[in-house]
């Protein structure tokens, strides 16, 4: 678990190092152009997926990060978002081990 959250807080301050303009927003149904969260919904995106994935405690790391950084930039959907990733986002997450491998949304949206 230690491991995994400094490689989060590392990856974090690279992204706060770093941040620029992004030309889309990666917030799931909410503005990410309020309260600095267009970044850290891309870096939660990218925690989850194609960067990211691991087991469940990745995922638990990574969703508290997200939190942390809402809760610091005092964004009002901080524990609704935080609610929301804990419930539904065991879909969308790229697990590595387990029942599944992958992300599941991807294995039901694959084209036959």
């Amino acid at each position: 678990m230690e491991k995994a959250k400094s490689k989060c807080e590392t990856n974090i301050a690279n992204a706060k190092a770093s941040r620029q303009k992004l030309h889309r927003n990666y917030c799931f149904l909410v503005s990410g152009d309020k309260h600095n969260r267009n970044w850290v919904c891309k870096w939660h995106d990218n925690a989850y997926g194609i960067n990211g994935g691991g087991n469940g405690e990745d995922r638990l790391t990574a969703d508290k990060a997200m939190f942390a950084h809402m809760k610091e930039n005092k964004d009002p959907l901080c524990y609704v978002a935080y609610i929301a990733v804990r419930l539904f986002g065991w879909a969308f997450f790229n697990y590595k081990e387990g029942l599944w491998r992958g992300q599941l949304t991807k294995k039901f949206s694959k084209k036959k």
